[in-house]
C-alpha cells in the first residue's frame, strides 16, 4: 500500500509541476484543451496513436502545446523507467521507441500514461484559467 501511495504522490507532484510549466506559456489555453482531451483520446485510440497524433500536430497553429504534452509524457515514462530516452529527446524519437515496444510494454506504458494524464487533467482544469478568446 505505501508503494502505491508514493507512486500516486509522485504522479501528482510531477503533473502539478508540468501544468505549472504549461500555464507559464503563451499557449496555455491550447495546452489546457489538449490535456483535458488527452485521457479520452488515449483510451479510445491507444498510446501509440495518441503520441503519433501529438507528433503530427507539432507544426500546426497549436503545435507548441502538442509538442509540450508529448515531451511531458515522454519524460514521465522515461523517469518511470518504462522507456529509455536521452535528455531532450524529440517526439519523433519517442514515437519510434513506442512502435518498437512489445504489446506488454505498450500496455504498461499506456496504464502509466493514463494515471499520469488523469492527474495532469485535474491540475490543468484547476490551475489554468479559461481564456475568454477561446
Amino acid at each position: 500500500m505505501p508503494v502505491r501511495l508514493d507512486s500516486e504522490r509522485n504522479r501528482a507532484e510531477t503533473a502539478f509541476n508540468d501544468v505549472k510549466e504549461g500555464n507559464s506559456q503563451d499557449f496555455r489555453a491550447e495546452y489546457k484543451s489538449i490535456v483535458v482531451k488527452a485521457p479520452a483520446l488515449l483510451k479510445t485510440n491507444g498510446l501509440v496513436s495518441t503520441i503519433a497524433f501529438l507528433f503530427s500536430k507539432q507544426h500546426s497553429s497549436s503545435g507548441a502545446a502538442h509538442k509540450l504534452l508529448c515531451s511531458q509524457i515522454a519524460r514521465w515514462l522515461s523517469n518511470k523507467g518504462i522507456v529509455i530516452l536521452r535528455t531532450g529527446c524529440s517526439c519523433e524519437k519517442f514515437v519510434e521507441i513506442l512502435v518498437k515496444m512489445t504489446r506488454l510494454e505498450v500496455r504498461r506504458a499506456t496504464n502509466e500514461t493514463i494515471a499520469y494524464l488523469n492527474w495532469l487533467k485535474r491540475f490543468a482544469e484547476g490551475m489554468i484559467e479559461k481564456d475568454d478568446d477561446a
